[in-house]
């Protein structure tokens, strides 16, 4: 029951490597660079490739694979720096996506698993109507859209074949070395200056890293007794606020958050000035999970306390 897991040297990646090897499943791991400085002890077959696009050989990497788990693409950049950002998402993200799905079912592979984005439904959630499985999709940035795009192709393909597909929405995923928008946030508020965040009483489901890695690993062992295929948003059972996260992570350091109240509405400005809408509703929106399909249909509970709640 070999498993091929893409983008293995990312944040996901290793949780997810460290995870499967710990129930002693045989993989191979796809990688830009070949570094296994990593990588415990087991079954692992490293593969390194130039680039995840149309044009990827996937030969080698899908040589006795059962099973594939897709967590490679084109993540936020904070800081772009190409002309056509739009088309590199895409490039990556869905027709890279669409390519190793078809070079998969070429082999007879059993499933596939999509990583998605909870941002494929939207930015934000009014009060008490989180995301579920029924909500209508409302990508709006390049990367969300790019996956969108990418989960519709892939459902398509998939009307035509016998395997089971997987495609799972997670909102922002923590946990030790978190990048991104996250570990962003940690490093702004642990500094020793007062910020004017404690007033902030949103509501955000996140997922734990480990949580994801236990819930594909339930969906691997599910599908080693029979099929089963769906798009499933997947996330922490609880919301919790932005001051609460901040709070939180000092207290796991034992320092002390610096944080004050001010108006919201001179709050949003300030926001706004200092990091754009996008920032405004990082910090301050709502965006909520309800994954209880999911917890029903595989018979899973997030294992790990949720960090920083």
């Amino acid at each position: 029951m070999r498993v091929l897991i893409t983008g293995a040297n990312g944040f996901v990646g290793r949780h997810l490597v460290k995870s499967l090897l710990e129930i002693n499943l045989p993989l191979t791991i796809v990688m830009r660079r070949n570094d296994n400085s990593w990588i415990p002890n087991g079954d692992v077959k490293i593969i390194t490739i130039e680039d995840f696009n149309s044009k990827t050989d996937w030969s080698k990497a899908l040589e006795n694979v059962f099973y594939v788990i897709n967590l490679a693409g084109r993540a936020h950049i904070f800081k772009e720096t190409i002309k056509d950002p739009t088309q590199a998402f895409m490039s990556t993200n869905c027709t890279g996506a669409v390519a190793l799905y078809k070079a998969a079912r070429k082999t007879g592979i059993k499933g596939f698993l999509q990583l998605s984005s909870i941002g494929v439904l939207g930015t934000k959630t009014p009060d008490n109507s989180p995301f579920n499985d029924s909500s209508i999709p409302n990508p709006t940035s390049p990367y969300a859209i790019s996956k969108y795009e990418a989960e519709k192709a892939l459902i398509t393909l998939n009307k035509q074949d016998n395997l089971s597909l997987i495609i799972l929405r997670p909102p922002l995923i923590i946990g030790a070395n978190s990048k991104g928008n996250f570990k962003r946030l940690l490093k702004l508020t642990r500094k020793p200056i007062p910020l004017p965040l404690m007033g902030i009483k949103n509501k955000r489901t996140l997922l734990c890293v480990e949580n994801l890695a236990s819930a594909i690993a339930t969906i691997l062992l599910r599908w080693r007794i029979k099929p089963a295929s769906g798009t499933y948003v997947i996330s922490e059972a609880e919301s919790v606020s932005t001051s609460d996260i901040i709070k939180s992570a000092h207290k796991k350091i034992n320092g002390k958050a610096f944080l004050f109240s001010i108006s919201p509405i001179i709050l949003t400005q300030t926001l706004k000035f200092i990091g754009g809408e996008k920032l405004v509703e990082q910090l301050m929106c709502n965006l909520e999970v309800d994954s209880t399909r999911f917890y029903s249909d595989f018979n899973w509970r997030p294992q790990i306390n949720l960090p920083y709640s």
